[in-house]
């Protein structure tokens, strides 16, 4: 008995909690590869995450590369882009004024229309009244004048003829604000634009062209073209046109079909503050200038406001 008390005496004396040397041994070993594990997990993700970043950077860095581009066709007689670009912030900036002013006056004198036509309403109800307490008083025998009632009658409907005029002066005013405010865009402003300086040293919105448009005897190619300023490249994909229209051959009313929205959004204020109309450059494919005329002026120019190209088709 005392042998075997001295084996498992030895024996747990090799031994911890109930575990061998080795088994511990073994048991750290698996600890440390879960850590690891997890710590190789974490740094996959990281690297993961950092290689999406630098692709990000490497697509902005394109977009860049491709806005500095744009702005050097846009002014390649600019040396100093930061000039330019600050202007085209700066011309941003007064549209989005313009915007804001014009939403004002338009409310405005919605506000006041409104309430013109409420005094409107309530004069014609007193002058009735008037009239029916006149035509009364009269069958009586009685002397208008007299009588206290009319004489408040007739001080409120002047107080009402008063306001009423003062209303419709402030409504026309504000038309005159927001007319001006057209007249400083012109007659038929372009939505795309550069600006230029004119001789007299006033600035002028030359205007940049969305489409090149080839008129045959009975289609009509559109051909796409890059918007020249990152401003128009960014605006272009949101504007509504048939996009499976472009760079194709069009029927006379598929054309005014996939194009007409675009004219209509210009039109309604979507595409700038104010109405303004697109422009494209013609070419001229047909066997005869009454066909070709024809259909530039019945079907191109319903959507469009067109400069007509001597220089050969170019694609």
């Amino acid at each position: 008995m005392s042998s075997r008390f001295r084996e498992d005496l030895g024996y747990r004396r090799g031994m911890v909690l109930g575990l061998t040397l080795a088994e511990i041994v073994i048991l750290i070993i698996f600890i440390l590869l879960l850590i690891i594990s997890v710590f190789l997990t974490q740094r996959d993700e990281r690297l993961a995450k950092l290689d999406r970043d630098l692709a990000d950077k490497s697509r902005q860095t394109i977009l860049l590369q491709e806005q500095i581009k744009l702005l050097k066709e846009f002014a390649p007689g600019e040396e100093n882009f930061d000039e330019l670009f600050n202007k085209l912030v700066i011309k941003r900036q007064e549209t989005e004024e313009l915007k804001k002013r014009v939403a004002v006056l338009i409310e405005r004198h919605r506000t006041l229309v409104e309430k013109a036509n409420a005094l409107e309403s309530e004069l014609r109800a007193a002058k009735t009244q008037r009239d029916q307490v006149a035509e009364a008083l009269a069958r009586q025998g009685l002397d208008m004048s007299d009588i206290a009632d009319m004489a408040q009658a007739q001080s409120m409907i002047e107080d009402l003829q008063s306001r009423l005029d003062g209303a419709k002066k402030e409504i026309h005013e504000l038309r005159r604000q927001l007319e001006e405010l057209g007249e400083e865009k012109g007659q038929h402003p372009p939505c795309w634009y550069r600006l230029v300086t004119r001789p007299n040293g006033k600035p002028r919105e030359r205007p940049l062209y969305i489409f090149y448009v080839r008129i045959s005897d009975d289609n009509i190619f559109v051909k796409d073209i890059p918007a020249l300023t990152p401003a128009y490249v960014l605006q272009k994909p949101k504007l509504p046109f048939n996009r499976s229209a472009l760079n194709t051959r069009l029927s006379f009313g598929e054309f005014v079909k996939s194009f007409k929205p675009l004219k209509d959004a210009a039109d309604n204020k979507e595409v700038q503050a104010y109405s303004c109309k697109f422009y494209v450059k013609v070419w001229d494919a047909t066997t005869s200038k009454k066909s070709y005329r024809r259909a530039l002026e019945k079907v191109v120019e319903t959507v469009f406001f067109t400069r007509i190209e001597d220089e050969p088709w170019p694609y």
